[in-house]
């Protein structure tokens, strides 16, 4: 991960060919350029767009702010997969805005030996055990 420091792209060109021929991901750091654009083998694109993945903070002493938050963006399907993930708790599932239960995993984490639980398959990443005294 590198950062677009006040507006300054980096080395985009030399960075991409690095992270390609070492097999990384490139994740570019975007707060501080939002709009800011980058020459790239000719073409001018915006940075946070040249990456594998984009961020954006909406902190306050950033360009775009909001309070709190922010965004990330790619275009590379197994990546946007794992970043839904990431904000849905690690889920390997989710449902869209107004949907539930679209995977049909919601409500199957039995824990028939334990405590009478409800929950909705998430923050259970672990085997619970309970001591017996």
């Amino acid at each position: 991960m590198l950062a677009h420091t006040l507006g300054n792209p980096f080395d985009l060109q030399s960075v991409r060919e690095f992270c390609n021929k070492n097999a990384l991901w490139l994740i570019e750091d975007n707060c501080d350029s939002l709009g800011s654009r980058y020459n790239y083998k000719g073409v001018w694109k915006y940075t946070g767009t040249i990456g594998d993945i984009g961020t954006s903070s909406f902190y306050p002493p950033h360009h775009m702010t909001m309070g709190e938050g922010g965004a990330v963006y790619t275009d590379n399907p197994i990546l946007y997969k794992i970043a839904l993930s990431m904000r849905d708790w690690g889920r390997d599932c989710w449902c869209k805005s107004g949907k539930d239960n679209t995977c049909g995993k919601s409500l199957t984490v039995s824990l028939a030996n334990c405590l009478k639980v409800t929950t909705i398959n998430m923050y259970i990443p672990f085997r619970v055990q309970f001591k017996s005294y």
